[in-house]
């Protein structure tokens, strides 16, 4: 006998992921400066090349209506901000430069070992980043949640864009150093 349970239960997931991989040349200064047994150091590096850029957009909404006795399950290509008009993987080569800065200060037991803390500065310039990629305009009749397998209607968004910011990155060095 049939219940007339008809829930409908909606799941939307969206994954966008971004990567950066540098190739390139690297050129750099190191200054070492002794008095008694504390020592500084300071070292400077630019890089110039390459960066190849993949981002990739995926989604997928499922609906679940409760029916007797079997539940109906139905499930559509693409979320909420990936949807067919963004949807899929995307790559790009861009001219990045990737900067980096080492400043250490530490005492000297030996000439063969050292204790050390420092600071670390390094940057890449025209990075992808998985946030930064979300178009946020959405046209609600590509979104399966609301319009089903119907048809477009309007401005085609979400759209696959690439956009670049910087990254950088600072640390804090510690460490003993011994040479053989």
């Amino acid at each position: 006998a049939a219940t007339g349970n008809t829930e409908t239960f909606g799941m939307i997931a969206d994954q966008i992921d971004a990567h950066n991989e540098f190739h390139g040349g690297q050129v750099g200064l190191m200054a070492d400066m002794h008095r008694g047994s504390f020592f500084a150091e300071i070292t400077g590096k630019a890089a110039l090349g390459t960066n190849f850029e993949m981002v990739r957009r995926d989604g997928q909404t499922n609906l679940i209506t409760g029916a007797y006795p079997v539940p109906l399950l139905q499930s559509y290509h693409g979320g909420m901000f990936v949807q067919g008009s963004n949807l899929g993987q995307y790559t790009k080569a861009v001219f990045a430069v990737v900067p980096e800065a080492i400043c250490k200060v530490g005492l000297k037991f030996s000439d063969r070992s050292r204790f050390y803390i420092g600071y670390n500065f390094l940057y890449l310039s025209n990075a992808v980043r998985p946030g930064d990629q979300i178009d946020r305009s959405v046209n609600p009749t590509q979104i399966p949640l609301v319009a089903g397998a119907g048809p477009y209607v309007g401005p085609v968004r979400p759209q696959a864009t690439f956009v670049h910011s910087d990254f950088w990155v600072q640390g804090l060095v510690i460490g003993f150093e011994s040479r053989f």
